[in-house]
């Protein structure tokens, strides 16, 4: 439990507190860190003696020659979980060390048992980590996904549905994201960590659609109030361990279809254009241009909002800043332009395929490559 790194953090930060030279010795007397970095990997006469009997001991200059090894001082025992674990040591008269060394060993004694902590936790997130690659591969072993479940004390109980969070690093550290989702979130029925440095997941089970999605709110508002830039985005909730793989493929598709930043893009909302995405770009491209060819930006804006209100021209109108007419008579121009009328049903839904195909090459990376060139 007492690694070198730790010993030397202890050292480092005692010596700068107290301005007084010591040692750390590890169970065998061996000394670990110190101020004098000429007695690192030495045999601590001291040390074993009080790993020996249990007790402090005051090692004062007349004493020096029983301990060869030693120097004026005061040793101590260090203890954790009830067994000696090692040995700090402050140089110097031990009766003007006498009066703040139990303090130095019981921080000393916390220091490890946070350090222990923390190295549990990592545990236990290293194999949450590996519990959910496991579930999102292809062809899962359930008997690998048995043993690492009961590693991680995590029972995968249905409902299951997966949530990918994109956020700025810079923004905020990322154990204060976690901590953020972990106040919203149940990790006894959530498997929360990170994909990528900048991308985190969220597994929950034996949560209805309804609870996520207001844990998902209210994890929205937090983030805007921190001035945190996100996105997220929610896959469909599956009932079977062997398809938990397609509700983290449907978050990932959601992600990258999701264009309003700081939101929640939930998959059923862009379904189609997630089927659509599939299409070679060549039976893209051929679509769209074919339908939109002669239709400016502009007019291309002008029929996203006329969708997005629902083919309302009022509200469009409103929304756009223009007039009733004026925006009739973009939609007569559009009609002219492309054959399709917008305010029929049957003809919006081609023009809103070739706009979101036209969109979904644009966001293409080779699109863009395409154009540099």
């Amino acid at each position: 439990m007492l690694t070198k790194d730790l010993a030397v953090e202890v050292v480092e930060q005692t010596t700068k507190r107290l301005n007084r030279p010591m040692n750390m010795m590890d169970r065998f007397g061996i000394i670990l860190a110190s101020s004098d970095p000429s007695r690192v990997n030495q045999i601590h006469d001291g040390a074993v003696h009080v790993l020996k009997t249990g007790k402090s001991l005051m090692i004062r200059k007349e004493d020096l020659p029983n301990w060869r090894t030693s120097k004026p001082g005061l040793n101590m025992p260090i203890e954790f979980q009830g067994e000696m674990i090692g040995v700090i040591g402050l140089t110097g008269d031990p009766d003007e060390i006498w009066e703040f060394g139990e303090l130095v060993k019981m921080n000393t004694e916390m220091m490890v048992r946070q350090a222990y902590l923390f190295e549990q936790s990592e545990w236990k997130q290293r194999i949450r980590d590996q519990l959910f690659h496991e579930l999102i591969q292809k062809n899962i072993s359930p008997h690998v996904i048995e043993d690492k479940g009961k590693q991680a004390s995590f029972k995968l109980v249905p409902p299951f549905q997966v949530t990918l969070i994109n956020a700025d690093a810079a923004s905020m550290q990322r154990s204060a994201l976690l901590d953020i989702i972990r106040t919203n979130f149940d990790e006894h029925m959530t498997l929360i960590g990170y994909v990528t440095l900048e991308q985190m997941y969220l597994l929950t089970t034996a949560t209805a659609h309804e609870t996520v999605s207001k844990k998902l709110q209210t994890l929205q508002t937090l983030l805007l109030q921190k001035n945190v830039s996100f996105s997220i985005a929610t896959g469909s909730q599956r009932y079977d361990l062997f398809t938990i793989a397609s509700s983290y493929q449907e978050a990932r598709s959601a992600l990258t279809l999701g264009t309003k930043p700081n939101t929640i893009t939930y998959f059923q909302d862009v379904q189609t254009q997630a089927l659509l995405h599939e299409l070679p770009t060549l039976s893209k491209q051929q679509y769209y241009q074919s339908i939109l060819e002669n239709v400016s930006e502009k007019y291309i804006k002008t029929l996203e909002h006329f969708f997005s209100h629902n083919s309302n021209i009022g509200d469009c109108a409103k929304s756009l800043f223009i007039h009733r007419n004026s925006l009739v008579y973009r939609l007569k121009k559009i009609h002219d332009s492309t054959g399709y009328d917008p305010q029929l049903f049957t003809d919006c839904v081609p023009l809103q395929i070739a706009i979101w195909l036209r969109r979904l090459d644009e966001n293409d990376p080779e699109h863009h490559m395409k154009k540099r060139e």
